[in-house]
């Protein structure tokens, strides 16, 4: 498992228990099966009401922006088998199944990524 910078491997810590043991399947997953580490590039964020803002969120690396291109980390099949594998191992919510533990998006103004997150009642 790699941090995109340094800080985020002091958060790693900091975050729910449940989601290190996610992030940490999913390394394992990611290794085993691709021979890639996870990327994180995103975890708590001051001032976030959503789960980045309680230590229940992550982001991990899919593409970024390299020299004057964009380069992807994982291609469209190992970015299924990905989101496969997480979300029928590890249910977000029961009461909401619409809900799913990883999902692959991008936001605007940044590159496609995953986005981890836990439940914890």
């Amino acid at each position: 498992m790699k941090f995109k910078v340094p800080k985020l491997k002091d958060q790693f810590f900091q975050i729910y228990p449940k989601l290190r043991l996610i992030l940490c399947d999913l390394d394992c997953y990611s290794q085993k099966r691709f021979g890639k580490e996870i990327i994180i590039t995103s975890l708590i964020r001051k001032n976030d009401k959503g789960v980045h803002g309680y230590g229940r969120g992550a982001d991990v690396r899919v593409e970024y922006v390299g020299w004057k291109r964009l380069i992807r980390y994982y291609t469209g099949k190992e970015i299924a088998s990905i989101l496969h594998c997480v979300n029928s191992k590890y249910i977000y919510d029961f009461r909401r199944p619409e809900y799913h533990t990883i999902i692959y998006h991008r936001v605007k103004g940044s590159t496609h990524h995953f986005h981890v997150q836990c439940w914890v009642r």
